[in-house]
């Protein structure tokens, strides 16, 4: 019978079946559409009356509607964001393409060069100054 059916059969799961096969405590081959079959005593084991578990399509089972209820949703968001993120590049694209070239000043000073600072005579014009001088004095 099927790994599957003799692990119904057996009362274990199927992974015990197959660690049995493995340490040779049950004898099973493999058919030519690749699924393990083991041999099952019928003296030892009620082989005809066990209670098989009903086959079913994956879709009767509620636990995978669910789960792919929650594939779905998941699908949806992900379409939502990528969407959400495709409309934030072609913004920021555009709103980049109005803001016009940032050009360096002409007349820049040289590294060299004296750089223009404050008019010399000692103090600052009353605009110049930092507003806390302007406030507290000095």
């Amino acid at each position: 019978m099927p790994l599957k059916d003799a692990a119904a059969v057996l009362g274990v799961s199927k992974d015990a079946v197959r660690q049995r096969v493995r340490r040779d405590t049950l004898r099973s081959d493999k058919g030519e559409d690749g699924r393990v079959y083991v041999y099952l005593d019928a003296s030892v084991y009620d082989v005809h009356t066990a209670k098989l578990p009903p086959a079913r399509e994956a879709g009767d089972d509620p636990l995978h509607q669910q789960m792919q209820a929650r594939i779905d949703d998941l699908r949806e968001q992900l379409r939502r964001e990528q969407d959400a993120h495709e409309q934030t590049r072609r913004l920021l694209g555009g709103a980049l393409e109005r803001i016009p070239a940032i050009e360096a000043p002409t007349g820049s000073p040289s590294p060299g060069s004296d750089a223009p600072g404050p008019p010399s005579g000692g103090e600052d014009r009353p605009a110049d100054r930092p507003w806390w001088r302007r406030v507290f004095g000095g």
